[in-house]
């Protein structure tokens, strides 16, 4: 009937199973893409790519939506409530993620880089014959009522060198692959130039990323935050994934363009610390 919903389905052995329920809410799209139903620090989660919702202010900005509901299911008389529907992602490219427990009881998750049907493209990429990527891996935490995101520890493995400095003087040229930590003293406006023409701004209570002609029909999103204490900037020679207040929100997104000349700089007078890290890349190892 034209209303996005997730079929449920249970099993006594892992081999054989049977219906069980549907989760459904009414008037909330069409078809509901990629589910993934999982167990968070004591709490029930839906993660689900809505199709057909329109935008409303910031929000539900891409053509398809990423992003949960968390479930309190009664499964003694099979019944169930959803929260309000909260996006996961304020970025351009983002859809279809989908988690697992690894041998720690962590709960990490990875996303498709790539949204269907987006009015803008991935040139660059589509003139070599592939296009799309994966976000880097994500652990899942539970607090102040959502879900939370932060990179894997295991990133900082990758680092090469650390660059101490306050926002003030941060300056690096010419540099792409790169993992940078801002500490706010206190939230504060501010305007970062992540790359020539890509700059990320808090004003007024509005965080916003923009990018020009490197974004191939990209140009901004936004999202309402009280404040902004920290960030964390991952960036790759075609891609950008920012965390914000430990991974409160997230913005993640495709960028292309000359891959020299490329200036990162606060262009507003910030009180903070800076830790920057260029880069390696991951090595990966067959066992036989």
């Amino acid at each position: 009937d034209n209303h996005g919903c997730v079929l449920l389905y249970r099993s006594e052995d892992l081999n054989h199973f049977e219906y069980y329920n549907r989760i459904i809410a009414p008037d909330f799209g069409y078809m509901w893409e990629c589910p993934d139903l999982f167990e968070l620090d004591g709490q029930l989660f839906l993660v689900t790519c809505p199709q057909g919702i329109p935008q409303q202010g910031y929000d539900y900005a891409n053509v398809y939506q990423t992003g949960y509901f968390r479930v309190d299911y009664d499964f003694d008389n099979n019944t169930y409530e959803l929260s309000e529907f909260k996006e996961l992602d304020r970025g351009f490219d983002i859809y279809a993620p989908q988690s697992f427990l690894d041998e720690k009881n962590r709960r990490i998750q990875y996303a498709w880089m790539g949204i269907p049907d987006a009015e803008y493209n991935n040139q660059p990429t589509v003139d070599y014959d592939w296009q799309h990527a994966l976000t880097m891996p994500r652990v899942l935490f539970y607090k102040n009522n959502q879900i939370y995101q932060q990179p894997l520890e295991e990133m900082k493995n990758l680092r090469l060198e650390e660059i101490v400095s306050d926002c003030k003087n941060i300056k690096q040229k010419d540099t792409v692959v790169y993992e940078m930590q801002v500490d706010f003293d206190g939230s504060q406006d501010f305007i970062l130039q992540i790359r020539d023409d890509v700059k990320l701004s808090y004003q007024n209570q509005v965080l916003s990323l923009n990018l020009k002609e490197s974004g191939y029909g990209r140009s901004s999103r936004s999202v309402e935050l009280k404040e902004v204490n920290s960030l964390t900037v991952y960036s790759d020679t075609s891609s950008l994934e920012i965390f914000i207040n430990d991974g409160q929100e997230v913005f993640t997104t495709r960028v292309y363009g000359n891959l020299s000349n490329q200036n990162i700089e606060f262009l507003t007078k910030n009180k903070g610390v800076v830790a920057f890290y260029p880069l390696k890349g991951y090595t990966i190892i067959k066992n036989d």
